[in-house]
């Protein structure tokens, strides 16, 4: 308690002379402090740069085993550089017989002397306008060991018959005739438009020229 003293008199304090503790404040900052990364993230992130390293090892190894043809001996049909051959002699073959073919028909039917025109050209485009699938089961029948059509064929000309499904050879064979039935056609009407969109006077000026009919 405090007993109230007159000022001046003695024993009197004056207000100077108290000195009243006042609590310390504590002062606390709103700023977030600067985060450096964490374990977790570090971890995460070697995480991820190891399995991109381990899926680029087994890439590298996938490929490796690929070209190296596992083991497989070169005329093995699993073994990649038997697989590479066969697919480039298929496009090379297909690619021949179509445009040649194509191009040998357009040529015939483009003369000016060939008659029944229409009903040729109608021939020759129905292995096109045929079904896919239905020209394979004709072809499969064609091709069938003991009763198709080409066995008959065979025996009649006094040749032995052929297992067409029996070896790669004779299959990869049988596939490339199938193939080119269904894709000459095509090659001949666009051979053909190309042949018929020439103006007749380059052909009198090449008869005049001397120029010959393979010319």
């Amino acid at each position: 308690t405090i007993s109230a003293v007159p000022v001046g008199s003695p024993g009197a304090t004056s207000i100077d002379d108290v000195s009243t503790p006042c609590p310390e404040r504590k002062v606390t900052s709103s700023e977030p402090k600067a985060s450096s990364p964490t374990r977790p993230a570090r971890r995460g992130l070697d995480e991820e740069l190891r399995n991109r390293l381990l899926a680029t090892a087994a890439t590298r190894d996938h490929f490796g085993e690929i070209l190296s043809g596992g083991g497989r001996p070169l005329d093995d049909p699993l073994n990649f550089w038997f697989i590479l051959g066969v697919t480039v002699l298929w496009t090379v073959a297909n690619v021949a017989l179509h445009v040649s073919l194509g191009v040998i028909l357009a040529l015939a039917l483009s003369r000016s002397w060939l008659r029944g025109k229409g009903v040729l050209r109608m021939l020759f485009i129905l292995p096109w306008a045929v079904p896919n699938y239905i020209t394979a089961l004709i072809w499969k029948g064609i091709f069938e060991n003991e009763h198709g059509a080409m066995a008959s064929i065979l025996d009649y000309c006094g040749l032995e018959n052929v297992d067409w499904f029996g070896s790669w050879a004779t299959s990869f064979s049988a596939n490339v005739i199938t193939n080119t039935w269904l894709g000459f056609p095509f090659m001949m009407v666009v051979a053909l438009g190309a042949l018929e969109t020439i103006p007749k006077e380059l052909y009198e000026a090449a008869s005049v020229d001397g120029a010959s009919a393979w010319q």
